[in-house]
C-alpha cells in the first residue's frame, strides 16, 4: 500500500468539489498525526474555497507538520510570514530555511538571492483543484491578498463553467483591487468568456460597473462584441447608468453599433425610458435603427446566411425569434403549433439571456416552464436574477413558479441573488415567497453569504425578513462567524446588535479566535459580552491568544 494511501478519501473529495469533506477527512488524519494531512489540511485553510481563507487555523496545522519534517508546510509558513502585514521578515527567513534544509529547491534559490517568497510553490498533490476554486472566489470577492497568494503560473488559465477567467470574473463582481492587481500582473484584458464576453463587456453590466476605467486604461478593445453583438455600451445603456455609458463615449465607444436583434444603444435607452443615456448618446452622434421602420411587413421566418458563417448556429428559429424586442416572428412561429414543450423552454431560456421581456411574457403564455432546466443546469429564473434583470423576473415569477426554485450547483435564488449584490432583485424574491432561510448545498444561507461580504444594507433587508441569526451551515459556521472572517467588521457589529451569539464551529472555533487572529479588537469586547469563551480551545488545541499571538496582533 502507497504511504499516502490514507488521502484517498480526501483527494477525491477535492475532486467532486467537496471542499468540506475533504477538510473533514484530513481533520481526523491530522489529528492522528499524519504530517502531510498536517500540511494538506493547512494549505486548505490558505486557499479555503468555501469561506475565507484563515491564516490562524493554517498555521498551528502548519507548524506541526514542519515539525514532523514537512518542508512544503515550513516554506507555506515562510510565505505567510513575507506577506503579512507588517512583514516578519525574521520568522520568513527562519522557516524558509527549514524549508531549503528539507529540500525546497525554490526556498534555497531564495535564501541565495536574499529574497522573501511571494506566493506559493506551484501546485502539488490534491492543492490544484482546491487553489483553482478559490482563485476564482478570491477576483468574485475582491481578495487581493488571497490572488497574491495563489499567483501560480498554474492556475492563470483558470475558468468558470462560464468559460470566464480570474479576470472577468472580477470586473463582473466590480472587484476593483482585484482588476488592478491581475492587469498588473498580465491577466489578458480581453479573453473572451463562452458567450464572448469580454472583462470590459462584463463589468459594463455589473453592478456599479467600477471596472471599467481599469479596463480601458489597460487599453481594452472599445469594439469588442459578446456572440449577441451587444457592445460594451449597449450593456452599460442597458444598466441604467449614465455614468459608465459617459465613460464609454468619451473612450471611443461607437454610438450606432447594431447587435443582432437590430438594436442600437439608443434604442435601449429609449426603450427603457432612460432619458440622460439617451441624452448623451444623441449629443455624441447616436441615433436610434432605422431597420425595423424601414420594413413595410413584419419579419414571418428567420433568413439563414448563405456562404459564411450564421451568428445563431445552434439555435433554432423559435430560439433566434425569442431574443427579438419585435415579438410578431415569435407568435407567427409559435402560432402553427408544432412546437415541443421542450423547445419552447430553451426559447425562453434565449430570451431570459437577451433581456427580451415581451418575448418572455408570451412564450410563458404559450406554455414555456420558468424551472425548465438546460443543457448546462441553468434556468430562465436563475440567469434573471444573475443579470439583475427585474422585468423578466416579475415575468417569471408571476408564472406560478417557486422563488425557492434553486441555480447552479444547488444555489438558492435569494443567494444568488445576494452574491450579485442587488438588494432589489432579492426583495422581489422575497415579496414573491422566497424562503429567507433556505441553505445551499454547504449549508450557507442567503444571511451568512451578506455577512461574508459585509453587505450591510443586505444585511437589513434579511434581518427585517426574519433571517435566522443563528442558523448554521454544514460546518458549524454562522453568519457572525462569516462576519468575522471579513475585513471590515460592520456586519458582525449588526449581527451581534441583532441578537447572534458567540458559538463554535465543528472544529471548534470560534467567531472570537476569528476576530483576534485578524487583530479586531473592537469586536472583542462584544464578542465576549454575547458569550463567547475567551479559554475555548479548538480541536486543534488553540485558543483565541494562541491565534492572535501566532498572526502577531
Amino acid at each position: 500500500m502507497r504511504s499516502d494511501a490514507a488521502l484517498d478519501p480526501a483527494r477525491l473529495a477535492i475532486r467532486q468539489k467537496d471542499f468540506d469533506g475533504a477538510m473533514r477527512a484530513l481533520g481526523v488524519l491530522a489529528q492522528r498525526g499524519n504530517a502531510h494531512a498536517q500540511y494538506l489540511l493547512g494549505a486548505l485553510w490558505l486557499s479555503n474555497p468555501t469561506g475565507e481563507p484563515d491564516a490562524a487555523r493554517a498555521a498551528p496545522l502548519l507548524q506541526q507538520a514542519a515539525a514532523a519534517g514537512e518542508a512544503r508546510a515550513a516554506y507555506m509558513l515562510a510565505v505567510i510570514a513575507a506577506t503579512a502585514t507588517p512583514v516578519d521578515e525574521a520568522a520568513a527567513r527562519r522557516w524558509l530555511q527549514r524549508a531549503a534544509d528539507g529540500g525546497i529547491a525554490a526556498a534555497a534559490d531564495l535564501l541565495r538571492g536574499n529574497r522573501l517568497p511571494l506566493h506559493f510553490l506551484p501546485a502539488m498533490d490534491l492543492e490544484l483543484d482546491a487553489r483553482s476554486a478559490a482563485l476564482l472566489r478570491a477576483a468574485r470577492t475582491d481578495d487581493v491578498s488571497l490572488l497574491q497568494l495563489l499567483n501560480e503560473v498554474a492556475l492563470h488559465g483558470v475558468t468558470d463553467e462560464f468559460g470566464r477567467g480570474v479576470l472577468a470574473s472580477a470586473a463582473a463582481t466590480d472587484s476593483v483591487r482585484a482588476v488592478e492587481w491581475l492587469l498588473q500582473h498580465g491577466a489578458a484584458v480581453d479573453a473572451r468568456d463562452a458567450s464572448g464576453a469580454t472583462p470590459l463587456l462584463l463589468a459594463a453590466r455589473s453592478p456599479r460597473g467600477s471596472a471599467l476605467p481599469l479596463l480601458l486604461a489597460a487599453g481594452a478593445d472599445t469594439a469588442a462584441r459578446d456572440r449577441f453583438g451587444n457592445s460594451a455600451l449597449h450593456l452599460a445603456v442597458s444598466s441604467g447608468d449614465v455614468t459608465r455609458v459617459q465613460r464609454l463615449l468619451s473612450a471611443g465607444v461607437d454610438p450606432n453599433t447594431l447587435n443582432l436583434d437590430g438594436d442600437r444603444p439608443l434604442d435601449i435607452a429609449q426603450r427603457c425610458d432612460d432619458s440622460a443615456s439617451a441624452a448623451s448618446l444623441r449629443a455624441a452622434g447616436g441615433q436610434a435603427s432605422r431597420v425595423a421602420a424601414a420594413r413595410s411587413t413584419p419579419l414571418t421566418a428567420i433568413r439563414r446566411p448563405q456562404g459564411y458563417a450564421d451568428a445563431y448556429e445552434g439555435r433554432s428559429d423559435l430560439q433566434v425569434a425569442a431574443t427579438r424586442r419585435d415579438v410578431a416572428l415569435l407568435k407567427s412561429l409559435l402560432a402553427r403549433g408544432d412546437t415541443y414543450p421542450a423547445q419552447k423552454n430553451a426559447a425562453l431560456i434565449a430570451a431570459t439571456e437577451a433581456s427580451a421581456a415581451d418575448a418572455v411574457a408570451v412564450l410563458l403564455a404559450a406554455g414555456a416552464t420558468a424551472g425548465a432546466v438546460d443543457a448546462r443546469g441553468r434556468t430562465a429564473l436563475a440567469i434573471a436574477v444573475q443579470q439583475a434583470d427585474r422585468e423578466v423576473l416579475e415575468h417569471l415569477l408571476g408564472a406560478d413558479t417557486s422563488p425557492a426554485m434553486r441555480g447552479q450547483g444547488g444555489v438558492p435564488l435569494l443567494t444568488e441573488a445576494v452574491l450579485v449584490g442587488q438588494a432589489k432583485v432579492a426583495e422581489l424574491l422575497l415579496r414573491h415567497g422566497a424562503a429567507i432561510n433556505d441553505a445551499d448545498v454547504g449549508g450557507r444561507t442567503a444571511l451568512m453569504v451578506a455577512a461574508a461580504h459585509d453587505d450591510v444594507p443586505m444585511l437589513e433587508l434579511l434581518l427585517g425578513s426574519g433571517a435566522e441569526v443563528a442558523k448554521r451551515d454544514r460546518a458549524g459556521r454562522d453568519a457572525l462567524m462569516y462576519a468575522t472572517l471579513t475585513p471590515a467588521n460592520h456586519a458582525a457589529q449588526r449581527l451581534l446588535a441583532a441578537g447572534a451569539r458567540a458559538t463554535a464551529d465543528a472544529e471548534g472555533q470560534t467567531a472570537l479566535m476569528a476576530a483576534a487572529s485578524r487583530g479586531q479588537s473592537d469586536l472583542i469586547a462584544p464578542l465576549v459580552a454575547s458569550g463567547a469563551d475567551v479559554n475555548a480551545v479548538n480541536r486543534t488545541g488553540v485558543t483565541a491568544l494562541m491565534q492572535a499571538t501566532a498572526a502577531d496582533q
